[in-house]
């Protein structure tokens, strides 16, 4: 089983390597009229060329370990079980391209556009390093990937009954706090816009997956 994992993560690699170039290109020209790219050493492009090639492999090999975990595990379950395993590991590479692409879309529409207007407002030159740049995006892209799993887990523990979740105003207020806090730190720009462009379908996916779960254990009693 390793053997296999380390031969597919070998291969989603290659087809990072392959396709790192034309990614790179595509995020420079969707960066802001007037900004320079520029490189601050003499490998920083062949070191983001890597960087990008190691995170398009893990990016693709995310539903495969998600399938490999799911063979661990479903061994030990009824049919039924397992077929709510692999409907589940869907969800998640579901929600996972998801939540790449509602990153990607509030970074680089919005938070890129606000840190460029603030430059400009302090009358800063926009000399942006390419690496920096680009890591601070897929690395965005990524991390919210993983972010938009967690409505699933809180809905299959409270399916389980491993935790009870009750949302009232106050909670719903404290968790709206919470999630704009954690968004707000893991977002590079950390602007208000980005903050709402990924927390509002992460809140709204806590929201269904409380009521599911909940609807699910009433039903099942």
């Amino acid at each position: 089983m390793k053997y296999k994992i380390g031969m597919a993560f070998l291969v989603f690699i290659t087809i990072g390597l392959i396709f790192a170039n034309g990614l790179i290109n595509i995020l420079i020209n969707l960066i802001p009229e007037g900004i320079q790219i520029i490189t601050l050493n003499p490998m920083e492009g062949f070191t983001t060329y890597l960087e990008v090639s190691f995170l398009i492999g893990i990016t693709l090999m995310f539903p495969l370990l998600l399938y490999i975990l799911l063979k661990y595990v479903t061994p030990a379950m009824y049919n039924n079980e397992k077929k709510l395993m692999y409907k589940l590991l869907f969800i998640c590479s579901i929600l996972f391209l998801f939540g790449i692409i509602i990153s990607f879309y509030g970074f680089v529409f919005f938070g890129l556009e606000w840190f460029n207007n603030f430059n400009i407002a302090n009358n800063y030159e926009t000399l942006w390093s390419l690496q920096n740049t680009i890591s601070s995006i897929l690395t965005l892209c990524l991390v919210s990937g993983f972010v938009f799993q967690f409505p699933i887990l809180l809905y299959y523990l409270i399916k389980k009954n491993v935790i009870k979740v009750k949302l009232d105003k106050m909670k719903r207020f404290i968790m709206i706090a919470v999630l704009l806090l954690i968004i707000g730190l893991i977002t590079p720009d950390g602007s208000m816009a980005s903050q709402l462009i990924i927390s509002t379908p992460v809140y709204l996916l806590i929201e269904i997956s409380v009521y599911l779960g909940n609807k699910y254990r009433e039903v099942n009693k």
